[in-house]
């Protein structure tokens, strides 16, 4: 028997990461069982990822950082900006390397979660990632979106683990994005 009465069944170990959850059976009721993972709180987890969590860009347009719609929230689309200034500009397989990119899908990605929370008020409300659809400004040559948004796609997982963080997505090649960005990504959460 563990913590608050419940029982401890196995650990799972995320070689990525490093880090151990611990699988638990919670019983709700006699016919229904779930298994949960004891985490500690989404932001206390971005901190030990090293990763920082900024508030959401002012528009510079007419709209919303995110918007809620009943139990969603859906972002506008999120550029790589850290420290206020855009990483990582120009066309992946031209002026950005694929290493590059993933780090710019990160800090994208990572925008786009601060929207969330500015909408929420607290990252731990999100149940689960629904959408992610990313699109990476393409050298003509260049064909592997897909390992851009990988990086994206990571984090969420190493961040809320896979029940929540696992989505669905669309990795989309496109000639230009403003400001010359690399990456640009929008989610569609639920909290």
């Amino acid at each position: 028997m563990g913590p608050l009465g419940i029982n401890l069944t196995h650990q799972q170990h995320t070689p990525a990461t490093g880090a151990v959850f611990l699988a638990v059976l919670v019983k709700k009721t006699a016919a229904q069982n779930r298994f949960w993972f004891l985490t500690v709180k989404i932001e206390q987890r971005i901190k030990e990822l090293k990763l920082f969590l900024v508030e959401p860009a002012k528009p510079v347009g007419a709209y919303v950082p995110a918007v809620r719609c009943g139990d969603m929230i859906i972002t506008s689309g999120q550029l790589p900006f850290q420290d206020q200034r855009l990483v990582f500009p120009g066309r992946v397989g031209k002026e950005v390397t694929l290493e590059n990119a993933k780090r710019a899908a990160r800090a994208a990605v990572m925008n786009a979660l601060a929207a969330v929370k500015h909408v929420c008020g607290d990252l731990d409300k999100v149940t689960k990632i629904v959408r992610m659809n990313g699109y990476i400004c393409s050298a003509l040559s260049f064909n592997d979106q897909p390992a851009v948004l990988n990086a994206a796609s990571d984090l969420l997982i190493d961040v809320f683990g896979e029940a929540i963080g696992q989505h669905t997505r669309c990795a989309i090649g496109v000639f230009e994005l403003p400001l010359r960005a690399s990456v640009e990504i929008d989610l569609t959460v639920l909290a």
